[in-house]
C-alpha cells in the first residue's frame, strides 16, 4: 500500500506539488494522467526516491524520507520500474 500525506515539492519557490494526500492499494493498475507540466513526473520521481520533498510517502510500511541515498538506490532497484511513453 502507498500512503501519501501532505506531499509538497517546489522549484525556485513555485509549488509543483501542493499538499497531496492520497493512497493506492497494494495491487492493481494506476494511471497518472494530466496536462503537460502539471507535476506527473515530479510526483513519480518523489515516489522513486529521486527527489527530496516535504510531507510523507509510506510504501508497504517504509517511510521513504528516512532512507539513506544508498537505501533509496536499493529500494528503487528492487521495487520501482518506469515505462516511458514514446510518441
Amino acid at each position: 500500500m502507498i500512503t501519501i500525506k501532505k506531499l509538497t515539492k517546489a522549484y525556485k519557490g513555485r509549488k509543483v506539488l501542493d499538499n497531496i494526500n492520497t493512497s493506492f492499494p497494494r495491487t492493481g493498475l494506476i494511471a497518472i494522467c494530466g496536462d503537460s507540466g502539471c507535476g506527473k513526473t515530479t510526483f513519480l520521481n518523489c515516489l522513486s526516491c529521486l527527489l527530496d520533498y516535504e510531507g510523507d510517502i509510506v510504501i508497504d510500511g517504509v517511510k521513504l524520507s528516512k532512507l539513506s541515498e544508498e537505501e533509496g538506490d536499493l529500494y528503487r532497484l528492487k521495487n520501482i520500474g518506469f515505462i516511458f511513453q514514446v510518441l
